[in-house]
Parts: structure tokens; sequence; C-alpha cells
């Protein structure tokens, strides 16, 4: 796993300052000894049962080294306790076992790989002919020519080909009345998948390069997420991993050095937990869920850190006190609906100059174009958009709406089986409203939780009703 050449040839260090926590880990209570951890690789779907002190010696592991022995991580905020507890005070056959288990790696590349079986592209390449009508010989032609020799390119190039077929499918006028809710769930589930997909690959692409960096990982964030309550799927819940978390965070503290008042429209990604140290942050939380709400209290009291829950239906008006907002924030369904009505509490809630940070997944939407006017009409400005930021850990219940998928378009549905996603991925948008945006308020018959609850259509969060 730690690799031999490259970036590591160039380090002054010694191996165990070096290593990092790997990207991909998450805790959990051990079911049997509840006073106990697991710490667990999402990918490779090892886990490593550990005392709290000893995640407390591992999680040192999460801040980066650079090439001159100095943390890499960007110097914001106030130093972790992963810090504080010191790499050189983690015993030596702890790191051989988290080594081994693939939770301590080197950030050179080598811990990423393809996670598929060694035949899938074989057999993509071939079902992919097959529907296009294609030699292999052609296929490979016109991927060498418009995407180079890379693999990861070639398959990037072959989904993308495979959307813009879809929509031909569909047909420029739509389809005719009787096949509409039929065209309607292909084309969605189609976008759906692909949208998956190319998260894979991305990921792929983008995390087996070498990283001068490397990455931050907050043990502290991980371990209170070992106490998230199981997902709550009436409320869309589907917590990103905490990696995922960290980076929104930082992005955040980047863009406002000098801190602000930041509402989270739902929280059970723990952003505020991760956000809060970071810098002179005033953050509130809205949030519905009594026990998401009570773990953020008892996190922000134990950490002394300046976090305000408020118990709040997000499908309806804020309260007068939740407006006047520096940075708004927002994992919201995934169904344009869903994903307007959070908008509005985010309008709600902003002032002129206002930045909304926004993750979701276009590909997952009925309608994101409708999304895209709506927010316009609020006012906001679509500044910026990062593909395939947030990552989720992918339910096991996700496996036959995948499989489905195949199916509608028209693939061998083995191929479910072989390329399942570990994570399910999102979009991170940075939203802004104009200097001169005056106040909000939603006017009278807009959709309540009801009727956005009956016309609900599939999201990361959802158990029911998936493409």
């Amino acid at each position: 796993m730690e690799g031999t050449g490259g970036l590591s040839a160039l380090y002054p260090l010694p191996m165990d300052q070096r290593l990092q926590l790997t990207r991909h880990v998450f805790l959990e209570r051990a079911r049997d000894a509840p006073e106990r951890l697991l710490v667990c690789h999402a990918l490779v779907g090892r886990c490593l049962e550990l005392s709290e002190d000893e995640w407390r010696q591992l999680s040192a592991f999460g801040e980066p080294r650079s090439l001159t022995g100095t943390s890499g991580a960007p110097e914001i905020g106030p130093r972790t306790t992963a810090e504080a507890v010191g790499r050189d005070q983690a015993p030596q056959d702890l790191i051989a076992r988290a080594r081994a288990s693939g939770l301590l790696v080197t950030p050179d590349g080598s811990e990423t790989r393809w996670f598929v079986p060694e035949d899938f592209l074989a057999r993509f390449d071939q079902a992919f002919c097959e529907v296009f009508h294609l030699t292999p010989a052609a296929l490979s032609q016109r991927a060498d020519r418009e995407a180079g020799t890379n693999p990861g390119a070639q398959l990037l190039f072959k989904l993308d080909w495979l959307r813009a077929a879809l929509e031909v499918r569909r047909g420029p006028e739509g389809p005719a009345p009787a096949n509409r809710v039929r065209a309607q769930k292909l084309l969605l589930g189609g976008h759906w998948l692909l949208g998956q997909l190319r998260g894979v690959i991305a990921l792929n692409l983008r995390e087996s390069a070498p990283s001068v960096e490397g990455w931050f990982i907050d043990g502290r964030l991980c371990r209170a997420a070992a106490d998230r309550p199981a997902h709550d799927a009436s409320l869309k819940q589907q917590p990103c991993m905490p990696e995922t978390a960290n980076r929104r965070a930082r992005r955040i503290a980047r863009a406002f050095p000098l801190g602000g008042r930041v509402l989270v429209l739902g929280d059970d990604d723990l952003l505020s937990v991760a956000l809060a140290p970071l810098g002179d942050f005033e953050v509130h939380v809205a949030e519905l869920d009594a026990r998401l709400a009570l773990l953020i209290q008892t996190v922000a009291r134990a950490r002394s850190l300046n976090i305000t829950v408020h118990r709040v239906d997000l499908l309806e008006p804020l309260p007068d006190h939740l407006r006047g907002f520096t940075v708004v924030t927002t994992d919201p369904p995934y169904t344009s609906d869903g994903s307007l009505a959070f908008l509005e509490r985010a309008r709600e809630a902003a002032v002129g100059s206002s930045r909304v940070f926004l993750s979701t997944n276009p590909s997952m939407h009925e309608d994101f174009a409708r999304l895209e006017h709506e927010a316009r009409r609020l006012e906001f400005q679509w500044v910026s958009r990062e593909e395939n930021f947030n990552r989720y850990r992918c339910c096991p219940e996700w496996l036959e709406p995948t499989r489905n998928a195949w199916r509608l378009i028209g693939f061998p549905t083995s191929l479910a089986s072989a390329l399942v996603p570990a994570y399910l991925y999102a979009d991170f948008f940075e939203l802004r409203l104009p200097e001169h945006a005056g106040g909000f308020r939603p006017p009278e018959g807009q959709p309540t939780r009801r009727a956005l609850e009956a016309h609900a259509s599939p999201g990361p969060g959802r158990t029911e009703d998936r493409p």
C-alpha cells in the first residue's frame, strides 16, 4: 500500500511521520462492545476494533506532512487534539495493524486503484458495442481518437456518449404521453447511474496522482460521527464521509478568513462540528431530527464550540430569528422541489453579498434546469461548481436500483454487480447574492411538507422509489 517510488524517495521523514489516515476512514460503535470503536475503510471493507485511547493515538496521523516534514494542512483554526497527542506516542504494533488494514497510507497515490474486477472494462466494452452496434475495433479507434490512451479517460468518454444517447432516445419533443412515465424513468435512472460511474472514475483519476500536501482527517469529527444516530429515511438523510465534511468546512473557512455568521440547513453531515473550530464563526444549525440536535449540542458543549441548534422544519418558512447570515450551506433532498424548498430557506436567511454553498447531484434531479432558473429568480448568481466533490457511503439497498438502471439503458445486469459504487457522489456549488439584494419571504401557497413528500422522487437519503 505504501509504494516505493515517486514521492516516497523524496521524503526526509521517517516512515511513521509520512503515514496518513486514509481519506476513506469512518468510525462506528462496535456492536458487541459499545465501549470500543470500529475504524473502517469504506473502499476495501476492512475494519480495526480499537479502544478510545488507541483511536486518539491513531488520529494523530490525520494531519498530512509535507516534503519538508511540516504540516501540509492549511493553517486554519486552532491546533487539533490529534496534533497534541503526537505521532510518536502511537505504539508500533498499532501502526502496523493500521497499515495492514489500509487505514494508514502514504500520500504517493498508491492507495487508490481500480476497485473493479479485472475483466470489467472488457465486459463493459462488449456491452457498449452491442448497444451501439459497433465493432470492438471501431470503438477502440474512436476512444483513442477522442480520449487518448488513458483507460479512465476513455471510460469517461464512453459514459458521456451514453448520456448523449439517452437524450437522443428521449427525443427533441419529449416522449409520447403514453410512454412519458417510463421514458422519464429511463432518462432519470440512466443519468443517475452514469453520474455515479463518472464519480468512481473521477475519484480514481484525481486520487491516484501523487499528493505533496496530502489531505486532512479530523479525528474528533470522525469520533463524533460514530455516535450519529441511524439515518432517518423520512427526513431524506444520507451523511457524507468525514473527509468530505472536512473539505467543505475548510473551503468555507478559506473563503471567510475573518469568520462570520453561518447557517447550516440540516446537519446529518456534522458540518457544524467540522467548521466551528476553524475560525471566528458563529454557527447555527437548523435541524428537525431531535437525535441529531442532541448530538451536536453535546459535542458543542464538550468542546466549547460556538454552535447553536434550532429545531426547524425546513419545508416551512424560517422563523424570524434565523435571518441575516453571511454564509448558508445545505445538502438538501436531490429533487427539484426539495432542493428549491431548501434554497428558499437559504434565501430567507441570507443578506446582500451572502454566499450559499449547495451540495447536490444534478443527474438525480428530474429537472435541474428548473432549479437553476428558480435560483436566479431568487436573485442567486451561480458562481462555481466542483463535480464529485462530495462522497457518501453507498447503502446496500442501492444495489437493486443500480441493476434496474443498467437494465433500463440496455446493459447486462451483471455489470451492476461488477461496479456497484462504494460511494454516491454530489457536486459542490457556490451561489452568491448581489450586494443590493433585499429580504425575502416565500409567497403564500408555496409547497408544504405534505405536498413535497407526495411528489417526491429519488434522492440519496431515500430508501423508496429510487430509479
